[in-house]
């Protein structure tokens, strides 16, 4: 955000000093329609009740810290979703003994049978490589050092449906 309205400073200086004179009003809205639309409540209420221009950017960055704040908590929280709430397990207990089970085809079938779950698919996870799991049960899933493969070819699996 200070990048942005520092931008906006210096184009408003260059045209002042270039004989055209830019009010503060002009810089208010040039600063308001150029803010994307997670600022769209500053934009509401610095149209409704006429922020000073030197208040503005106060008002902007304080905005920018809780959003980011915001989405710091949010991405805690994911994470102890993912670690303690699994779907996977939820699915294949439902489906012991089932009267619906997922064929490797991409459909449901309905009957009687144990409903084997993905039986002779080989799943491979894409941040480690390795076949037997996907990124959502990967160990290296919220590792933020850990960096990947890059020097192993994933291998990749196609289906063809008809």
């Amino acid at each position: 955000m200070k990048e942005y309205l520092a931008t906006i400073k210096s184009l408003c200086d260059t045209l002042t000093a270039a004989g055209n004179d830019v009010s503060e009003q002009e810089q208010i809205s040039i600063i308001l329609a150029g803010l994307p639309v997670e600022f769209e409540s500053i934009r509401i209420v610095a149209s409704a009740i006429k922020v000073p221009l030197d208040l503005l950017p106060e008002m902007l960055t304080d905005c920018e810290a809780r959003q980011q704040k915001l989405l710091s908590n949010v991405s805690f929280q994911a994470n102890l979703v993912q670690q303690h709430g699994n779907t996977d397990d939820i699915i294949s207990k439902s489906d012991r003994g089932a009267r619906t089970s997922y064929r490797s085809n991409g459909r449901f079938s309905r009957g009687r049978g144990r409903g084997r779950k993905f039986s002779h698919t080989k799943i491979q996870c894409q941040l480690c490589g390795r076949v037997g799991h996907t990124i959502q049960k990967c160990y290296y899933h919220f590792d933020e050092n850990f960096e990947g493969v890059s020097d192993q070819p994933m291998q990749v699996h196609c289906h063809q449906f008809q």
